[in-house]
């Protein structure tokens, strides 16, 4: 398994508002030039904008936030990681194709992201190492008043990812039917600083 290590705290910052006179594509670029930025890219659905940055406190985010992604056409939502799936957290590498779904439950968040785990963790394992055409990670959030996984899908090809998110997932024991999902095709799209070869 390709469980993250990482030594800081992970965030995902959700946005729709686009600064006037600003197209998408440059403030996805203005904002991966930003200190903490690991992932920047373009999605459809609920918002236009999906980014995940590492910050060592709620301090440093708040601060990176005011002083470097606002400036830089960033409005947005943020949810912190709380609890990592055991297999990947998100936005750790996709094929083409990814979907990022917010997961509604009226169960213990932990246990449903264990049973979560364990519906895609034999897919996750058969597309080892190089996931081309399956990719999985998810997290427990706070807050999440309005949700609380937040679960990373990648596919090869459009109409697998949504599948994957409206069948395989909305059958996990514990997932409420009303997941909020947006989607990315991440070529030539997505943004990650110092990995560039990576989506």
């Amino acid at each position: 398994m390709a469980q993250s290590e990482a030594k800081q705290e992970q965030w995902y910052i959700f946005s729709n508002d686009i600064p006037q006179g600003k197209t998408i594509r440059e403030v996805i670029d203005e904002i991966a030039r930003q200190p903490g930025v690991r992932f920047v890219a373009q999605f459809t659905g609920e918002y236009k904008i999906f980014v995940a940055v590492e910050a060592d406190t709620l301090e440093e985010l708040q601060t990176a936030i005011a002083e470097n992604y606002i400036p830089a056409g960033l409005q947005s939502q943020s949810v912190k990681l709380d609890v990592s799936s055991r297999i990947e957290a998100p936005k750790r590498g996709s094929p083409d194709y990814c979907a990022i779904v917010k997961v509604k439950t009226n169960g213990d968040p932990e246990q449903v992201l264990g049973a979560i785990d364990d519906a895609f963790e034999e897919r996750y394992q058969q597309d080892e190492p190089d996931h081309h055409l399956f990719s999985y990670g998810a997290c427990t959030v706070v807050p999440g008043p309005d949700f609380q996984i937040l679960v990373d899908l990648g596919a090869d090809s459009f109409q697998e990812v949504i599948r994957t998110a409206k069948v395989d997932l909305r059958a996990v024991d514990g997932v409420l039917p009303s997941i909020s999902m947006s989607t990315s095709f991440l070529p030539g799209n997505a943004k990650r600083p110092g990995n560039p070869d990576e989506s």
